[in-house]
């Protein structure tokens, strides 16, 4: 299987980076291909909504001139789609959203082209604190995504509180077994084809009691989760 995954977050994240790097490990521990971009070390422009023109002839290609373009091989040749989201991100939905509506030139059957496009899956990964807003919204753009280009949602993943890992030291936040959890998921997942359910509720699982000393000495420092 091969897959293109779209990053969302700064690479400044240790804890985030680490997560992806296991589920990247365990992709390609199975025999897959995965292509890796960082969304924002690119410089991707807003759609100009070629398909609105009424003169617009679709040619599968887009007519954006910037770094975006450079992906879309990639993007053709992948089985699945992967999204892994920072919602804590200030423009994560405006961003989240511009990629979305640039991935429109894949959808364009050229017109002495096939007549059928391949079925492609998507999956996503969701980062944020506990209370996010932005959650539930993208969620709801991902799933209309993939409604609206016949992708197979393979399921999203949201695992919340990544925060508190940053405060603890590397050996406690290592012994909650995320790192393992997300190389089994992508394991699984190129092997399958499929969500692992067990693993998705390991990751997305509680790792700190609401009632710990920990928050409550976080709480203390002015943080909030």
């Amino acid at each position: 299987m091969e897959a293109t995954l779209l990053s969302f977050f700064n690479k400044t994240n240790s804890i985030l980076e680490s997560f992806l790097d296991s589920f990247v490990n365990g992709f390609r521990s199975s025999n897959g291909k995965a292509y890796e971009f960082s969304v924002f070390d690119y410089q991707i422009n807003d759609c100009k909504g070629c398909t609105e023109d009424i003169f617009f002839q679709p040619g599968g290609e887009c007519k954006c001139e910037d770094d975006f373009n450079s992906i879309y091989p990639f993007l053709h040749k992948s089985d699945l789609l992967i999204l892994a989201l920072d919602l804590e991100h200030p423009r994560i939905l405006n961003e989240l959203t511009k990629v979305l509506l640039r991935m429109e030139p894949l959808f364009q059957i050229p017109i002495n082209g096939a007549n059928e496009l391949p079925s492609k899956k998507i999956f996503s990964i969701l980062f944020s604190r506990s209370n996010n807003q932005n959650a539930q919204i993208a969620v709801q753009l991902i799933e209309e995504f993939a409604t609206l280009y016949n992708y197979e949602l393979l399921g999203i993943v949201h695992r919340s509180n990544c925060h508190l890992l940053e405060y603890l030291p590397e050996s406690i936040s290592k012994s909650f077994g995320f790192e393992a959890d997300f190389f089994n998921l992508a394991q699984e997942m190129c092997k399958t084809g499929k969500l692992h359910e067990n693993l998705r509720d390991r990751i997305e699982r509680e790792f700190l009691p609401q009632d710990s000393l920990f928050r409550e000495i976080v709480a203390l420092m002015g943080r909030s989760f």
